[in-house]
């Protein structure tokens, strides 16, 4: 094992410990602030509800949804990681008629899964989970939240399942050190490498389609990469990220993105789904197994080349096996070669591609001023 892995490991493990303990200090020392369930976007299908969330600290300057400046930004993210997460506190989740209880793990998240043999009838119960903490920490804790699902309708055509780092945002964007680096010293347009890459998205998902994104990034991210993602219009979707790592922290990565998709395929096992990454790590791989996995459920596989020369021969030749399983793997220079290809075969309109196009214009125009 090189320096570089064994120091990343006592990093993972010492933050660990960090958020283990910052709590109950806090909580001895009466510093603890007022806490809140903060619920991510989840998905679910007519027999099926998955959804996960974490319980924190509130921070005291909550954004009130008007847009920040890119200072206040730097600070916003900044002070969320000095928020101290949960753990052990229990939580009372209903929907649909059913109830569960549940206990966020050591980093202060939890995760809740409905599952109902007749059809869940959506008009009746709508889109939210009810939440309700069980236990206080502070007289002032936010007792109560909703959570919000996306379930596509019966008219959804295809899915879409796209990776983020490298693909909607700049490499590394899901590395907590990467993120704040990009966040304080570079402006929009710098963190944002993809052209187009919303317009696309924006086709692809059409008024229903589920649009499910998934990364290697630890979920410590997700209430910066919602607001990102909302200041750069890409278009909304469930974001399935990671817990903390392992020893084995690229095996971790790897196996997560497997899982999570698999997860969203078998969700809707009557569509077949667009998957859109990158070439610089493991998304062809990833992708390979899917395709294997769920050959009847993917469509085809959109792989954005920011590769160098040796790498991309591995890539050609995972695209060369991809392709014996009837399934298309391409690699594309940007989002209008991608949708060039989904109008091709009738995915998108002829004025959705336009849309692509012109987006990407304005977009590398604007980099390029």
């Amino acid at each position: 094992m090189d320096i570089k892995k064994k120091l990343d490991e006592a990093l993972v493990q010492l933050g660990q410990e960090l958020d283990a303990g910052r709590e109950q200090l806090k909580e001895n020392l009466h510093l603890l602030r007022p806490i809140m369930i903060l619920p991510f976007y989840g998905y679910g299908s007519d027999t099926y509800v998955y959804l996960k969330g974490r319980v924190i600290e509130k921070d005291k300057k909550q954004n009130d949804g008007q847009e920040e400046h890119a200072l206040e930004q730097s600070l916003s993210m900044l002070r969320r990681f000095a928020l101290s997460a949960i753990p052990n506190i229990r939580l009372s989740v209903a929907f649909a008629g059913q109830q569960q209880e549940v206990e966020t793990d050591k980093e202060g998240y939890f995760e809740v899964e409905f599952n109902t043999e007749t059809p869940i009838n959506y008009k009746e119960t709508g889109y939210t989970v009810q939440l309700k903490l069980l236990e206080r920490k502070t007289d002032e804790d936010a007792m109560e939240a909703e959570g919000r699902i996306f379930v596509p309708q019966d008219d959804a055509r295809f899915g879409v399942v796209s990776d983020i780092d490298d693909t909607v945002l700049v490499a590394n964007a899901t590395s907590t050190l990467g993120q704040l680096k990009r966040t304080l010293l570079q402006d929009a347009q710098e963190r944002s490498p993809f052209p187009g890459i919303a317009s696309l998205l924006q086709v692809l998902k059409g008024r229903n389609n589920p649009l499910v994104y998934v990364s290697s990034g630890q979920w410590n991210l997700y209430s910066f990469l919602v607001s990102f993602m909302e200041a750069h219009h890409i278009p909304k979707g469930p974001i399935l990220l990671r817990d903390h790592g392992s020893e084995n922290e690229e095996d971790d990565k790897r196996q997560h993105k497997l899982e999570q998709i698999r997860a969203v395929l078998r969700t809707y096992p009557r569509l077949s789904f667009i998957l859109i990454g990158d070439s610089g790590k493991d998304d062809p791989e990833i992708y390979r197994q899917v395709s294997q996995e769920f050959p009847d459920q993917v469509k085809c596989i959109y792989i954005r080349d920011v590769t160098e020369d040796g790498r991309a021969k591995e890539v050609q030749e995972i695209c060369r096996q991809v392709e014996q399983q009837d399934v298309q793997m391409l690699l594309v220079k940007d989002s209008v070669a991608a949708a060039e290809h989904a109008f091709k075969h009738g995915y998108i309109s002829l004025e959705q591609l336009h849309q692509v196009q012109e987006a990407q214009r304005q977009e590398q125009r604007s980099k390029e001023e």
